[in-house]
């Protein structure tokens, strides 16, 4: 429904000016700071799960049935 609605969203429109921001050179280190800060989080979080996942397969590693 949403990509009927606005069908260019997010694609990539050649010859058209380049947005630019109105807020001013400090708004902008505050969104790159934010946007990085996120993506490190992120990063971050996939690690733990990865870690947190190797740590339960050890588990019931040792304490599997033995046959």
């Amino acid at each position: 429904m949403y990509e009927k609605q606005y069908p260019n969203e997010g694609a990539v429109l050649f010859n058209q000016p380049e947005e630019k921001s109105s807020y001013g050179p400090i708004a902008e280190q505050v969104l790159n700071e934010a946007i990085f800060q996120f993506q490190q989080k992120k990063i971050n979080g996939a690690n733990r799960r990865g870690a947190r996942r190797r740590q339960q397969a050890a588990v019931f590693a040792a304490f599997r049935p033995i046959q």
